[in-house]
């Protein structure tokens, strides 16, 4: 699955034959093929037209709409789900507590061991053992969550990442970054202004596996299903987050490819995009345009680079999707769900 951004504040979108152009008032951009493309992703104001819509939506490309500071706003597809019994064994399941407390359980282990794989390549690249006392804590808390409630396994996935961000913040106290802690939209500080970005391009990412393989992203057993939230998406992200997203966020930091110079804060700056001021108005910090392209490709190199699983390298992407498919298994009875650890 290839994703193609546009960032270009003002640009618009045009259909000539069966390429679309991407134009910023008289200048052609970009020229992009539609069987070479999976999905598009636009992010603020990009204009387009009705026509290129419609053929999009034939050829099978879906478009995603972020804001330009990257929060998710929806998306547009033609993509249906055509198994329904799969679907209808998603709401089966939904009501069997022992299957649900056993997925929530693997979601939470996986994270922590992700947390804790994070915390060791911090030791690697801090050269000194500072994060051994967050490292023994984070060991504590998976020796406890076997056999544990749904709300017990919670409260030890919010104790884990207490101690995981405490570190975290550690690590960055001599950086250019600020961090307080994590924080939730909106991000109050840089560093939490890349994580929300990352994590809205992880979620992306997932919800089109969801999507693309017939489940439901709507019924979650870690996240409760409220209305309009994407629970399932949200919980099969979780084991990614260390591995992907925070990753990417400590490691562009460390080797300085992004610093405070990267950033726009609205108060006592000037927009970067005048005609998008409302969605800045009342966020404290946004990341610039160039260092949105930046992070993007970081993301998507993060994507392809391939990690280790059952014995052999495989790429992000594929080991994202394969736990997609491992999930539909597990609803199917036809395997347990088991979460992917980092090594």
């Amino acid at each position: 699955m290839k994703t193609v951004y546009i960032t270009e504040q003002g640009s618009f979108l045009i259909k000539k034959g069966r390429e679309i152009l991407v134009k910023k008032e008289k200048m052609v951009l970009a020229r992009l093929k539609s069987h070479q493309i999976n999905q598009l992703v636009l992010l603020g104001n990009i204009n387009i037209t009705t026509s290129v819509i419609h053929f999009l939506l034939k050829e099978g490309v879906e478009i995603i709409f972020l804001t330009a500071g990257g929060r998710w706003l929806g998306k547009i597809t033609s993509t249906h789900s055509k198994n329904i019994e799969l679907k209808k064994a998603q709401f089966e399941m939904a009501k069997d507590e022992i299957f649900k407390r056993n997925v929530v359980e693997e979601i939470v282990r996986a994270k922590l061991e992700n947390q804790k794989e994070m915390l060791r390549r911090l030791q690697l690249w801090s050269g000194r053992g500072v994060f051994n006392e967050h490292i023994s804590q984070i060991n504590v808390l998976l020796g406890k969550i076997k056999n544990k409630t749904i709300d017990s396994l919670r409260g030890y996935e919010g104790r884990g990442s207490a101690i995981y961000f405490s570190a975290i913040k550690i690590f960055l106290k001599d950086k250019e970054i600020n961090f307080a802690g994590r924080e939730f939209y909106p991000p109050k500080d840089e560093f939490n202004s890349i994580l929300s970005f990352l994590y809205t391009l992880l979620l992306n990412t997932v919800l089109n596996f969801l999507i693309l393989h017939s489940l439901e992203t709507m019924l979650g057993s870690f996240h409760t299903p409220e209305y309009g939230k994407p629970s399932l998406a949200l919980d099969l992200m979780e084991e990614w987050r260390p591995v992907v997203a925070d990753y990417l966020a400590l490691k562009m930091v460390r080797n300085g490819d992004i610093d405070n110079k990267d950033f726009y804060f609205p108060e006592k700056d000037n927009p970067p995009y005048p005609e998008l001021l409302e969605d800045f108005r009342n966020l404290p910090v946004v990341l610039r345009k160039e260092a949105i392209k930046k992070v993007i490709a970081s993301y998507e190199g993060r994507m392809q680079e391939k990690l280790l699983f059952d014995d052999k390298k495989m790429p992000i992407k594929n080991l994202i999707e394969g736990q997609i498919l491992l999930y539909a298994r597990a609803v199917k009875k036809e395997k347990e769900y088991k979460g992917f650890i980092w090594r």
